[in-house]
């Protein structure tokens, strides 16, 4: 399921980053924008610990124009992609009753701030980060301000975006199926 997603250096960008991590688990701090799954998170919850699928992640490429935001998941044998796609689409929905916590927004703060340090730690990682930065945003700064915009980051700013950005109308939902 992939939703239309601001550019990097759009506001909403670091509010829909760690929406991404409460959700999803990932950060997508990294060059590529690709952010690991966590057992904690709420997607994880809902279609892993189900059983529905192996694995589930989300991922926003921090790009100079606006992208995409995907949520991904390998359906469980046994199981329909319609499923998976009906139990995303709960989950989402229950954003709506059961907003994302204080507690939670701590938790993707704490994880992606330490993703993107250790990103960062290595002289070649920072390099990258800092290319990327001038290459997507067209300021190396970005990179310098990154942890500072992640910790300004409220509830509020994350009920915002997921007004915005995680409408139906907003989408794009494909499958890969295998062939026989």
């Amino acid at each position: 399921v992939a939703y239309r997603a601001p550019a990097a250096d759009h506001p909403d960008y670091f509010p829909l980053t760690l929406l991404n991590a409460a959700l999803a688990g990932g950060s997508s701090l990294g060059m590529f924008g690709g952010g690991g799954s966590n057992k904690s998170c709420r997607l994880y919850k809902a279609l892993v610990d189900t059983d529905l699928a192996v694995n589930v992640s989300g991922s926003l490429v921090p790009t100079i124009d606006p992208f995409l935001y995907a949520i991904s998941a390998v359906v469980r044998n046994g199981h329909a992609a319609a499923d998976v796609e009906a139990a995303v689409d709960a989950e989402l929905a229950r954003l709506v009753t059961e907003p994302i916590t204080q507690v939670e927004l701590d938790k993707a703060l704490k994880r992606a701030k330490a993703e993107f340090v250790l990103s960062s730690e290595s002289m070649t990682g920072q390099a990258q980060l800092l290319g990327m930065a001038e290459a997507v945003v067209g300021d190396y700064q970005w990179f310098e301000t990154v942890l500072e915009r992640l910790t300004a980051v409220s509830l509020s700013d994350i009920e915002r975006v997921r007004q915005i950005y995680l409408q139906k109308r907003n989408r794009v939902v494909g499958w890969y199926e295998p062939e026989e």
